[in-house]
């Protein structure tokens, strides 16, 4: 369809108009612009490819009928249950290609005998209410061990694997509805202690958890962790990637620590008795006011290198981190220097493209740097086809477009997890016992530690410890 379609809005609302035009429009009127003419041309160009459909989403319309290009369509989707569905079934596709294509991964890596048996361990449990990752996992690790497989590299991609049989679950239940009726009642069986009870005065730092009740990562009943989520998402907490899924996660407990923050109660990322009572009595929704509060950097042994480490956007759950590697930080008599911290896709593409630019565009060195260090991420096959184009000169614009065309790349594929989702930061070498103060932050969090040439990759997977031993760091040679 070429741009001239989209110039100027009339017939607003024709239902004969393709989905795509009627989207952008929708876009265009809610800006108050009546034409693209109004924008730039590099704005023109984003706000086109914006109305682009995700592959599955196009696919099932056209399956249904509806015309993503042509003004053909009889009758319009509309904002009803017809499209709510179309979107559970797209979610569905695309978690199920996402799964497949990493168990594709491992067939570059074990033997079909071994591949097999993986598969046979997850498949049985992927539409499973109970659907438990980490049991799953333990058992493929035996598999690995037993057959002489296991190592720190099979791990990267037995990671990845995880993580989208777990998104292809959550998918499965929340299109199936396998949460929607789940309320209070879910905890008739359990004890929680009522207001008057509870007894914070022993609570000496905010990783300390009184006793009675507590839900932390792995709770077995997932109607009562469900219930949790559903009432913070109904107080704008956000689930946004894995929903109301039933499952403790990392998203879950970014959204309880900032429940916990926002209603004054002791930041731990765990839902205890004072949470629960809260939570359920008179709590308070997520507001402006929190996320201003993250804009105010106070920290008296770690400082960032520069005016671009964006600790504003990172993850509550890492800004609680870096209380706690602050805190230890004053006890080992360390000084910790941030170099970078949460990326957006532009960002991510332009420190990627220095990396590679170093190393010699075109180079053998260059390629294997970045298809190493970003495995676990999709595409980066097509970032490296785009930075490896050589030129007589590499001049600015050429460097501009490159990074630009990497952007839209990683906006348009990458998971926001790491420096993308704010829960990564990396520490340079140049601080004063930096080292020291990693490890025993990692006796008070888990914290996965990935040393590089010149920095720790440091990123926190829980505020909960013991999910990594403390000292167990990787290397990226």
């Amino acid at each position: 369809m070429s741009d001239v379609n989209f110039k100027i809005i009339k017939d607003f609302g024709n239902p004969r108009k393709s989905e795509r035009r009627k989207y952008l429009e929708t876009m265009m009127a809610d800006m108050g612009l009546t034409s693209l003419d109004e924008l730039s041309h590099e704005e023109q160009k984003r706000w086109i490819k914006a109305t682009r459909p995700d592959p599955m989403v196009e696919k099932k319309l056209k399956e249904m009928g509806y015309s993503i290009h042509d003004d053909t369509n009889k009758r319009s989707l509309g904002r009803n249950c017809k499209i709510i569905k179309l979107y559970k079934i797209a979610n569905i596709s695309l978690a199920a290609s996402e799964y497949s294509d990493a168990l594709r991964d491992l067939k570059t890596i074990f033997e079909p005998e071994i591949l097999t048996e993986i598969i046979n361990t997850i498949d049985p449990n992927l539409q499973d209410k109970n659907f438990d990752e980490a049991k799953i996992r333990i058992e493929i690790d035996s598999i690995l061990e037993e057959s002489s497989t296991s190592s720190s590299f099979n791990g990267y991609f037995i990671d990845s694997l995880m993580e989208r049989a777990s998104l292809y679950n959550s998918e499965y239940l929340r299109s199936t509805g396998a949460f929607e009726d789940v309320d209070i009642s879910s905890f008739e069986d359990t004890e929680v202690s009522k207001p008057k009870d509870i007894d914070l005065s022993n609570i000496e730092k905010p990783t300390d958890i009184g006793s009675g009740f507590q839900m932390r990562r792995g709770h077995e009943n997932r109607d009562q962790v469900a219930f949790i989520q559903k009432s913070l998402v109904d107080l704008k907490y956000p689930l946004e990637y894995f929903g109301v899924d039933g499952k403790f996660g990392p998203e879950t407990e970014t959204a309880v620590i900032l429940f916990q923050e926002q209603n004054d109660l002791p930041v731990t990322g765990v839902v205890d008795d004072a949470m629960f009572n809260k939570l359920t009595g008179d709590p308070k929704p997520l507001s402006d006011e929190l996320v201003e509060k993250y804009k105010k950097i106070n920290f008296d042994n770690i400082s960032l290198t520069s005016s671009r480490v964006d600790l504003v956007r990172a993850d509550p759950m890492l800004r609680e981190y870096l209380n706690i590697l602050d805190g230890v930080a004053g006890k080992t008599g360390s000084k910790i220097k941030i170099t970078s911290a949460f990326r957006g896709p532009y960002d991510q593409a332009r420190i990627m493209y220095n990396n590679y630019k170093n190393r010699g565009i075109g180079t053998s060195r260059a390629n294997s740097y970045l298809e190493r260090l970003y495995r676990n991420f999709p595409d980066v096959d097509k970032i490296v086809n785009v930075f490896k184009e050589k030129h007589k000169e590499e001049t600015e614009e050429i460097r501009k477009q490159k990074i630009s065309d990497a952007k839209d790349i990683i906006a348009g594929s990458w998971r926001r997890k790491g420096h993308l989702g704010g829960t990564s930061i990396d520490i340079s070498f140049s601080g004063t016992n930096v080292k020291d103060a990693l490890v025993e932050s990692q006796k008070l969090a888990t914290v996965d530690i990935l040393r590089e040439s010149d920095h720790f990759h440091v990123t926190i997977k829980s505020l909960q410890p013991e999910g990594i031993p403390s000292g167990k760091m990787r290397t990226f040679a």
